[in-house]
């Protein structure tokens, strides 16, 4: 196998691998706080529906939606960098071993 393809091969299970993270994170932390959130803007749209002043509990649901998504932002931004480094080492590596 050409140094090429074995890097691009390393490569691609760096990216698997980084994928594999992000998908397990969603899964155990923001799938379930997204699923609360989506219950409790249920039950506030029903108390709001009667009657109820929901404007403070409303606003605190916005907050924890967008707090939930910057979240996962910074965790996709931060598997990317890890990867981006990794890539470089190994960049680094092959480089080294020509020299």
């Amino acid at each position: 196998m050409s140094n090429w393809k074995q890097f691009e091969s390393e490569l691609r299970k760096m990216v698997e691998a980084s994928v594999a993270s992000l998908e397990s994170g969603y899964k155990e932390e923001t799938r379930p706080r997204l699923r609360a959130i989506l219950e409790d803007v249920a039950i506030i749209t029903a108390r709001k529906a009667a009657g109820d002043n929901t404007r403070l509990v409303e606003a605190a649901l916005e907050a924890s939606l967008a707090n939930l998504a910057l979240q996962e932002q910074l965790r996709v931004q931060s598997e990317a960098n890890d990867l981006v480094l990794k890539t470089a080492l190994k960049v680094a590596g092959i480089v080294a071993s020509v020299i």
